[in-house]
């Protein structure tokens, strides 16, 4: 039996960044600590542990950073904190947050996202088999976890001007919560939208990564670090099942959470 703890995409967004393997600890705990706080089922006296961990975060990007500027290497990082000198386009408190939330939006999301996925397919033993037997379809299952049971539940954005909505006023300054969830489970977009269905016909742009100017960066990079874990799975674990009841997907609003899912597999092959 075997717990499945993956770190590859916050090994993978340390890697693009340039930043230590002997790190991804310590800012992967910083994330997870933060994370409740971009819900809305947080107490205020949780805000001590978030904002110990933010502080946590925001000193160890913080000290990246002055690395960098001394001692500049051949990377991302560096590259990045050359470019911000050199245009003066961000301050430092905005230089800082662009890292941050690289680390934040690389670390949690993605992860979190292949425990999802690897749960629904192994609820859906007959969909999984199919995958097993056409690796083709990785790709339609992976769009459908997404859509089934986003990593991310809601987003938070500031109106930038009055809003009337449904009969009801919000003023600019608000702060609204997107929801995501509803949003993919919209029967007016989606047939039969509480069923899972890697074979389900989906729009061109899948709506989890936002639109616009705040469509979400990593997009291509989430897509593919899912599809290759769950490709690792299919390919590499004979009899795959989960022991034990199956983990509770929580949280509806921010980045949820899964519980641990313990794992078995009768033989493991080499790719």
């Amino acid at each position: 039996m075997k717990i499945l703890r993956p770190k590859y995409p916050a090994i993978t967004i340390a890697n693009i960044i340039g930043l230590a393997h002997e790190d991804v600890s310590e800012f992967t705990q910083a994330v997870s600590d933060i994370a409740p706080l971009f819900g809305g089922s947080w107490k205020m006296e949780d805000l001590p542990k978030f904002n110990a961990a933010a502080e946590r975060l925001n000193l160890y990007v913080k000290t990246q950073i002055d690395a960098r500027r001394r001692s500049p290497r051949d990377d991302f990082l560096t590259e990045f904190v050359e470019r911000a000198d050199k245009t003066s386009q961000l301050d430092p408190l905005e230089e800082l947050t662009q890292i941050v939330t690289l680390i934040i939006g690389g670390s949690d999301t993605t992860r979190v996202a292949s425990v999802i996925q690897t749960l629904l397919l192994l609820q859906h033993p007959e969909q999984f088999d199919m995958v097993k037997s056409d690796p083709s379809l990785i790709s339609s299952a992976v769009v459908e976890s997404l859509r089934f049971e986003p990593s991310v539940a809601s987003v938070a954005r500031v109106l930038t001007r009055d809003v009337e909505l449904d009969g009801q006023f919000i003023p600019k300054g608000s702060v609204v919560s997107l929801s995501l969830m509803s949003a993919m489970r919209d029967e007016s977009c989606y047939d039969k939208p509480d069923q899972f269905n890697i074979f389900r016909r989906q729009p061109r742009t899948h709506p989890v990564f936002g639109a616009g100017a705040h469509r979400c960066l990593g997009e291509a990079l989430a897509r593919v670090e899912l599809e290759e874990s769950l490709r690792t799975l299919v390919l590499m674990l004979d009899d795959l099942t989960i022991v034990g009841d199956p983990p509770k997907i929580v949280r509806h609003s921010g980045l949820r959470h899964v519980g641990q899912m313990h794992l078995r597999w009768s033989s493991m092959k080499a790719l």
